[in-house]
């Protein structure tokens, strides 16, 4: 089980009907006492989403609560409304992970999260009224889509494609869009390729088949918005910053709980974690990712583009579970005498020489205790290739 900034475990070993009601009464305990009466509930596709959802809704209906359903909506959409109405929640979701995983987000009008960490394995079965269906509520997403339209106007033709096969809390917010945004439509045959996680909080585009990197990204954005501050993990290539030198960057911790308490207390206006979260702040106080979508449309009417996806970043990212990878990476620091701090975990750099540099961080997964998430920058792809290459000989 994760518990951290949220609260994650397998179905139905781990999180269950029971597990929902015993942290809901401890919710409710906590929400009384900050004199709460109402609380927002969503979640997200998966199928044991919506009894974990009615286990909640019966102890806060028992506790006299009142509930606004918000049906099967992504993360940010949640955020948002929690946020906008100065309300509690609670959102089942396991974000990214498998759909045999299941867990629960709390939130407060805050914008900070409450987390119960006394949890134990509970196996009782327990009978589910069920009190809330699954349902999409379209005014929810175009009541949103609508506050998104008040940041960023769309004047030319754009078409992007969207697999609706893919199971999203996102599939009908990118359904939706062309209602709001006339001059936007999903073809099938467009070079704009956009795909998203369960719970859609995360976005990632293919542009003519290559995937948009997380600088590419961070360029596109930062060129189409007025940004004074920004919040980034040391897992983004340096060069960026070489572009925007009127920019405050700050360097957060990776996850989630990390940027939140960095947006409060550096007031951010934009950040970024390489995992395609898009946090926009200024706009949104929270994560937006079709506020992403959007700036790559703005991007392209500015003529802008293609020119930054022309920039090289020499950068290479893995996620790998083969601990031998990682012992030989670390005995290559070792060797070649790199200088290691301890920022998200290891970060190791070396100086060649005035011009060139060669690092890379090593940060085991939160959420994931099995995987290893290893990030290598330079600057030049000749450096990352022969230490790849180096390793790969031992």
């Amino acid at each position: 089980m994760f518990i951290k900034y949220d609260i994650r475990g397998k179905y139905p070993t781990e999180i269950n009907e029971a597990t929902a009601q015993f942290l809901s009464k401890k919710y409710v305990i906590y929400l009384k006492k900050k004199k709460f009466k109402e609380v927002f509930l969503a979640q997200d596709f998966r199928y044991s989403s919506n009894s974990l959802l009615n286990s909640c809704a019966t102890v806060f209906l028992q506790a006299g609560f009142k509930i606004n359903y918000l049906g099967i909506i992504p993360t940010p959409i949640y955020y948002y409304y929690c946020l906008k109405n100065k309300k509690p929640g609670v959102m089942i979701t396991a974000s990214h992970l498998p759909t045999n995983y299941n867990g629960f987000k709390f939130f407060l009008p805050s914008n900070d999260v409450w987390i119960y960490k006394k949890i134990k394995k509970i196996k009782a079965k327990i009978e589910v009224q069920k009190i809330f269906s699954p349902q999409v509520k379209e005014e929810t997403y175009l009541h949103y889509l609508n506050q998104i339209k008040n940041i960023v106007q769309i004047k030319h033709h754009h078409y992007f494609y969207y697999p609706s096969r893919n199971n999203s809390a996102n599939n009908f917010l990118f359904n939706l869009l062309p209602k709001i945004f006339p001059k936007i439509k999903i073809i099938k045959n467009s070079n704009i390729f956009v795909s998203s996680d369960y719970d859609g909080d995360r976005i990632f585009i293919k542009y003519k088949n290559k995937i948009i990197s997380p600088e590419q990204f961070l360029m596109i954005i930062l060129k189409t918005g007025n940004y004074k501050k920004v919040g980034l993990p040391i897992t983004i290539h340096k060069r960026v910053k070489e572009f925007f030198p009127k920019i405050d960057f700050y360097l957060i911790k990776t996850g989630h709980l990390n940027f939140k308490k960095a947006y409060k207390k550096y007031n951010l206006d934009f950040a970024l974690e390489p995992s395609y979260h898009f946090y926009f702040f200024k706009e949104t106080k929270t994560e937006a990712p079709i506020l992403a979508l959007l700036k790559f449309f703005l991007s392209e009417e500015r003529n802008e583009m293609e020119n930054i996806l022309n920039l090289s970043f020499p950068s290479y990212r893995l996620d790998t579970s083969n601990k031998n990878f990682v012992k030989k990476i670390l005995d290559y620091a070792k060797i070649n005498k790199f200088q290691m701090k301890k920022f998200d975990d290891l970060y190791f750099s070396k100086t060649i020489n005035q011009n060139n540099y060669l690092a890379f961080n090593l940060r085991q997964s939160k959420t994931e205790n099995n995987i290893y998430r290893i990030f290598i920058e330079a600057s030049n792809w000749s450096l990352i290739k022969k230490m790849l290459i180096e390793i790969k000989r031992k």
